[in-house]
């Protein structure tokens, strides 16, 4: 098991917040591999460990550095969000104040139908709540996938990741009428009427017919490194 998964699983384990924990690792596992695959998550980190470990003096040296670097921004970050709370506590009627504690339960959403119930989702509460989107975008998408069964379409969860990998049949997938087209134009047309995105649906339908999945892959790593240096 990579060590940053070990990390969490225990953590989720040991929380007496979080009510249900297998669909909280889930959603983390998703996340940790996605950001190792496409954002600047340490790759080498997560699969073999911390590098204060490593039999190197020069990887030691150098993540002592990094690690020293580290702890004082974050004891900086520590010490002002202490004055904000203690600032934002003088204004507030009695029982209400803040503190690091319960402060998740007050700023962060919930993927709960009301938006106070369910588990935290690591997003600040806001006009749209994006734990419930992706929620229902999964449960959204299990559908699909079991409906187009019987059209050669299968999946399964990749043991190191966590992510559900979906297959389609041997077939030319820029076709208009393909299994893989006809599957993906139902979930983009989910996703045009439940959240906003770039582009039309038009748009997204039609450069799946000109691109092979392949080829729609690196063009999407490539845009995700790009949104990052935005």
């Amino acid at each position: 098991m990579p060590y940053a998964e070990k990390v969490l699983i225990d953590f989720v384990n040991d929380s007496d917040v979080i009510e249900d924990k297998e669909q909280f690792i889930k959603n983390m596992k998703t996340w940790l591999y996605q950001d190792t695959a496409y954002g600047d998550l340490a790759a080498g980190e997560v699969v073999i460990g911390m590098a204060s470990r490593s039999r190197s003096p020069i990887v030691r040296i150098i993540e002592k550095m990094i690690s020293d670097t580290e702890f004082e921004r974050n004891r900086r970050v520590l010490k002002r969000g202490k004055e904000l709370i203690k600032l934002y506590n003088e204004i507030r009627p009695a029982g209400s104040q803040i503190s690091f504690s319960n402060f998740q339960k007050m700023f962060m959403e919930l993927d709960g139908e009301d938006g106070t119930t369910g588990n935290p989702t690591s997003y600040f509460v806001r006009d749209r709540n994006y734990g419930r989107f992706y929620k229902e975008k999964d449960e959204f998408e299990q559908k699909l996938r079991d409906r187009y069964a019987s059209k050669g379409v299968t999946w399964s969860i990749n043991e190191y990741s966590g992510l559900i990998e979906t297959s389609f049949p041997e077939e030319d997938h820029t076709a208009d009428n393909s299994v893989y087209n006809q599957y993906y134009d139902e979930l983009d047309e989910w996703l045009d009427k439940h959240c906003e995105r770039r582009y039309t649906l038009e748009y997204y339908k039609k450069k799946r017919r000109f691109l092979s999945p392949a080829a729609l892959q690196a063009q999407s790593m490539i845009q995700h490194q790009i949104d990052i240096l935005c």
